[in-house]
């Protein structure tokens, strides 16, 4: 999509909205970056994935992603070779 069109549609308000929507702040970022698609295959796959989300929330009330942290910095620590405090751990033991 190209800028005016994105200017047009206010896509920026979409996503600010969509943002509003998340629980943590990794969930934040994806929804702020998201990006529209031109190829079929791929929105068919977000298609569905939506689908099923919403099949999965609308039937399981009791389904959450409470526990979950954002572990990307703690991951990089750990590809970097730190060594990670207890309480990291515990952080990625949680969003596991």
């Amino acid at each position: 999509m190209d800028k005016k069109s994105r200017l047009t549609l206010e896509f920026n308000k979409i996503l600010e909205n969509l943002a509003q929507h998340t629980s943590f702040s990794a969930g934040e970022k994806l929804a702020r970056h998201v990006t529209p698609t031109t190829d079929l295959s791929q929105a068919t796959r977000w298609q569905i994935e939506t689908g099923e989300a919403r099949l999965l929330f609308d039937t399981r009330s009791d389904i959450t992603i409470g526990g979950a942290r954002d572990v990307r910095r703690i991951s990089d620590n750990a590809m970097r070779g730190f060594i990670l405090q207890a309480e990291d751990l515990l952080d990625v033991q949680a969003t596991v």
